[in-house]
């Protein structure tokens, strides 16, 4: 969603004073890739506000309505690409709801958040959460990009850029949108943040490119900023969902405070260790997971000899996913399982650093 976001934001930024706006090809993948992007998630909503506000404020008064009927039919094609992808949207009553939820999402689960369990969060979940989790190569520079906003007011294309950056994060904390996870429900803001800190590294090397002791600054500070998080990417693959940034102490400073690998990328490391050591088992091995075991279980459908089972006492491996909540640690702790579960030996852990 946030590459087709990011799209989206592109093909907008090709609008011309001069009409017609767009060419045909450009429009024409205007359309198709918000219906893309619909039919991902209803975020997309936020996509022709970008294209109307770019219309109002790059324009001639003259040409604005019509701009803006004509995106509108556009973008309204490019909703009914949607039926295409998600034919249920038309035949239910959930598709209309997702209009209403975008900004109130029912959501019963719990998060972790601060190193406890909650099911709603401060206004500063969202900045926290993109404080700890982005590159600082990317975060301290695209906030930096906020004094140059008034430069950016003679510039749409920037402006816009700044706008779908920034816009989103404000609306969540102000409405205090329903969000888990970190940051991943706000992710399409992700590209035009590194887009804006690209920006700034650019005004910084122009600065100091003729300052004869100054000209390595830039280029020594970015190294040293990007180091951590490609570092993180080439150790712990394919785990790099689970990155934290040095502010919060990298992985292990967010371990038992906020939530790691809660799409349970690693059970696939699990299963297929499972796999290998009892693939010569004559009989099935019967498996039993923890939170998000839907993952593992379709990991191990391409295991023939394992056999998910729901219950614990009626399996003879327990694949169980540790978000490090500190209730799990103290009952999972060097081979102890949970409440209410016999002691077991761990055999096998993915773990990142």
């Amino acid at each position: 969603f946030s590459s087709v976001s990011a799209a989206f934001l592109y093909y907008a930024l090709q609008m011309k004073p001069a009409y017609p706006h767009f060419s045909k090809g450009v429009f024409f993948l205007l359309v198709v890739v918000f219906g893309f992007a619909f039919s991902m998630r209803q975020a997309a909503i936020v996509l022709p506000f970008y294209l109307f506000l770019l219309a109002w404020i790059q324009l001639e008064k003259k040409h604005r309505l019509r701009a803006i009927k004509t995106g509108g039919i556009g973008l309204g094609c490019g909703f009914l690409l949607v039926a295409l992808f998600w034919p249920s949207f038309f035949v239910s009553n959930s598709g209309a709801r997702l209009f209403l939820d975008v900004f109130n999402y029912s959501y019963d689960g719990r998060a972790l958040f601060n190193g406890s369990w909650s099911f709603y969060h401060p206004w500063y979940y969202v900045p926290l959460t993109a404080g700890i989790t982005w590159p600082l190569a990317v975060l301290f520079p695209a906030i930096f990009s906020i004094f140059h906003l008034k430069s950016y007011l003679k510039h749409f294309g920037k402006l816009m850029i700044f706008i779908a950056a920034f816009l989103p994060i404000f609306v969540a904390m102000v409405l205090k949108v329903r969000l888990y996870n970190e940051i991943r429900h706000l992710l399409f803001c992700y590209p035009p943040f590194v887009i804006l800190a690209t920006g700034s590294w650019m005004w910084g090397w122009s600065m100091t490119a003729n300052m004869k002791h100054l000209r390595w600054v830039i280029p020594t500070v970015f190294l040293l900023l990007i180091y951590h998080p490609l570092s993180f990417e080439i150790r712990n693959h394919p785990n790099q969902i689970v990155y934290f940034n040095p502010l919060i102490g990298s992985t292990q400073g967010a371990f038992k405070k906020f939530d790691l690998d809660y799409w349970g990328n690693c059970y696939k490391q699990a299963i297929d260790w499972l796999g290998t050591k009892t693939k010569d088992s004559p009989v099935p091995i019967p498996f039993a997971t923890g939170r998000a075991g839907h993952v593992a279980v379709g990991y191990a459908s391409r295991h023939q000899n394992l056999m998910p089972v729901q219950y614990w006492d009626k399996a003879t491996y327990w694949v169980r996913l540790v978000w490090g909540a500190p209730d799990e640690l103290d009952s999972i702790n060097e081979g102890k399982s949970a409440p209410g579960v016999p002691a077991a030996e761990t055999v096998f852990k993915v773990a990142a650093d």
